[in-house]
C-alpha cells in the first residue's frame, strides 16, 4: 500500500513536504534521520538541513535516543493539528 501524501497534496511537492509526509506516516514510532533520508530519496546532509528549518518553524520535534535523533511531527503546532483533521 502506498503511504498517504497528505502534505504534498496540500502544499505541493517539495523536499520539505516529502519529509513532512514521511514523518507523519511514522508518527507513532518516530523515524531516525538516516531512515528518513532513504524514505524521501535525499542525501543525509540535505535532510538534516531541511529538518533544522522544519524544527525552527515548529513543525517537527527531535528526541535524542542514544546516538540517534528520532523525528516526530509536533502535535502542538497549529498547522500539524489542522492537517491531522484532513483525511
Amino acid at each position: 500500500m502506498v503511504a498517504p501524501r497528505k502534505y504534498q497534496h496540500t502544499f505541493g511537492r517539495s523536499a520539505q513536504t516529502k519529509i513532512l509526509d514521511a514523518v507523519w506516516n511514522h508518527r507513532k514510532a518516530g523515524v531516525n534521520i538516516r531512515e528518513l533520508s532513504k524514505l524521501v530519496g535525499q542525501s543525509y546532509f540535505y535532510t538534516v538541513a531541511l529538518l533544522e528549518k522544519l524544527e525552527k518553524r515548529g513543525l517537527i520535534t527531535r528526541e535524542a535516543r542514544g546516538n540517534q535523533s528520532i523525528i516526530r511531527p509536533n502535535l502542538k503546532s497549529g498547522v500539524i493539528r489542522a492537517m491531522e483533521s484532513i483525511r
